[in-house]
């Protein structure tokens, strides 16, 4: 049965959960991360999001299950996919509420007139007609405080350096340990992913905070992750961060995530204590 939970939206910040059910089982490939990134920009209508905007105002991640609910593990095929998105934009939320609708009546089966682009990707033509189980915009925390303890539910990617064009000339000739930063050096990635906060609240939010008064305290020694992303290679980290700033540099957090390419599936975070 489809259960579908959307009230009238007048919040700045939409956080939603949207689970989808594939009708034949899919593999796990190691390109499975573009994969979804053609199922995300199908559910934003293809929208100019992600190709303009230096900064995007969307955070998500994913969680994929086989066909008995399980998590997925190497070697086990996907059913279900589980994304967890976070928006402040209006208009993206009308065009995602307006796809979600689509799904509940007919879902997305190849063939259809704006499913060309989704259906050219091989896995998700593999996979048959996607249905929705369910969609949920859930309530969301209001940081009040000058500390809040974040899970990461995606890897935090964190560059070494905030010139995008430099990034992306080191992308192109160096290793992913001379162009991305671990907590392997503890306060050199520390003091990157404060001036990486700082930077991105500044080109959203028109408001600067100093990088030096945003402290960030590792709570645990977490896993070091090697990502296979389009055609590169992402070092990032998972875990979990106490951080101390303003309440609204620890709301933005929540809200758009923490370090590099959180429009494409890292960074994301939940609170789990507040204060």
């Amino acid at each position: 049965m489809v259960r579908l939970y959307i009230t009238v939206l007048g919040w700045e910040w939409v956080k939603i959960h949207i689970k989808l059910e594939f009708e034949k089982d899919v593999e796990t490939i190691p390109e499975f991360r573009g994969a979804v990134m053609a199922l995300v920009k199908y559910l934003f209508q293809d929208s100019d999001i992600f190709k303009d905007r230096a900064q995007r105002p969307i955070n998500f991640t994913y969680f994929l299950q086989t066909a008995d609910g399980k998590g997925v593990v190497r070697g086990s095929k996907v059913r279900f996919i589980t994304l967890k998105i976070n928006l402040v934009d209006g208009r993206l939320s009308s065009l995602l509420l307006s796809r979600i609708n689509t799904l509940k009546r007919q879902g997305i089966s190849p063939g259809q007139d704006d499913t060309k682009m989704l259906f050219h990707n091989d896995l998700w033509r593999s996979a048959g007609k996607i249905s929705l189980v369910y969609a949920k915009i859930l309530p969301h925390p209001t940081i009040q405080t000058y500390h809040a303890t974040f899970r990461l539910l995606s890897p935090v990617v964190v560059r070494r350096t905030l010139a995008n064009d430099s990034v992306k000339m080191l992308t192109k000739r160096k290793r992913p340990d001379e162009v991305y930063l671990t907590p392997q050096k503890a306060q050199e990635w520390e003091k990157a992913l404060s001036r990486s906060i700082a930077y991105r609240y500044e080109s959203i939010t028109k408001s600067k905070v100093n990088p030096e008064e945003i402290i960030i305290e590792r709570q645990t020694e977490g896993v070091v992750q090697k990502i296979k992303h389009y055609r590169g290679v992402l070092l990032g980290w998972k875990g979990i961060l106490k951080i101390s700033a303003k309440p609204d540099v620890l709301n933005f957090i929540a809200r758009y995530g923490l370090g590099d390419r959180t429009a494409q599936g890292f960074g994301y975070v939940e609170v789990i204590k507040n204060g």
